[in-house]
């Protein structure tokens, strides 16, 4: 366990690293150091979460952890596509969150496949500064967020998330019974194979993606960061 989480938080740690300076090194080769604190989230969806993480490092001088936490919880709290339990479910219309976070001496912690609670990321984090575990999943995370506190939520779709899946399953044609994989696969005339899939765009022509992804940097140059998402509308349930 101590080598695989050694292995683990270095490896991880060491790639935002190696991003900044390629960056700073590119933009000004005399730059001999970032400056303090930076923030720098995904997509453009990431620009109110910099501006809640951005409150914490720069108006309150905070820790880079506690800003790409509360950055991550204000975007699960949005209704988006992907992320939250406002985003879309998987195909058999239940929502199912993952998420991660690495702190400054990176420790780590992550959630997969968590279904009914609505701070995924504080959860991870709640396992990575109370447990030895890196990463727990499905039912066995959901017990460990209500062991610690976090309400279960009622799993009731947002009203875009429930429009975007009666849409889907009228083109889809599916039908959530059990083992349907194999039962499809026997029939020869079956196209679909092991469908339906989950599709790479919507109606509207954006892509089915994808996380909220935080790296922030504090005053006292610690560097943290947090990613949580939804993962792809109309998945296979149990899909990360």
């Amino acid at each position: 366990m101590q080598t695989r989480r050694k292995f683990l938080r270095w490896s991880a740690l060491s790639l935002p690293f190696l991003s900044l300076s390629r960056v700073v090194a590119k933009s000004n080769p005399t730059t001999q150091a970032v400056v303090k604190p930076i923030v720098v989230s995904t997509w453009d969806s990431g620009l109110p979460v910099n501006a809640v993480a951005w409150k914490i490092l720069r108006e309150n001088n905070g820790r880079s952890l506690d800003a790409v936490e509360a950055g991550a919880r204000w975007i699960e709290d949005d209704i988006n596509c992907c992320v939250g339990l406002g985003g879309n479910p998987d195909r058999d219309g239940i929502v199912t969150l993952d998420a991660c976070i690495m702190d400054e001496k990176a420790n780590c912690g992550s959630v997969a496949g968590l279904s009914y609670i609505k701070h995924p990321i504080s959860v991870a984090r709640k396992l990575m500064e109370t447990t030895p575990h890196v990463m727990l999943v499905g039912e066995g995370a959901m017990q460990f967020a209500l062991a610690n506190g976090f309400p279960k939520e009622s799993g009731k779709l947002s009203k875009d998330a429930e429009k975007s899946y009666k849409d889907w399953l009228k083109k889809s044609e599916y039908k959530p019974v059990i083992n349907i994989e194999q039962q499809q696969s026997k029939g020869k005339k079956n196209k679909k194979e092991h469908g339906p899939f989950a599709p790479s765009y919507f109606d509207d022509g954006t892509p089915n993606h994808d996380t909220m992804g935080t790296i922030a940097m504090d005053a006292g140059g610690n560097l943290s960061g947090a990613c949580t998402t939804s993962g792809m509308a109309f998945k296979l349930h149990g899909r990360g």
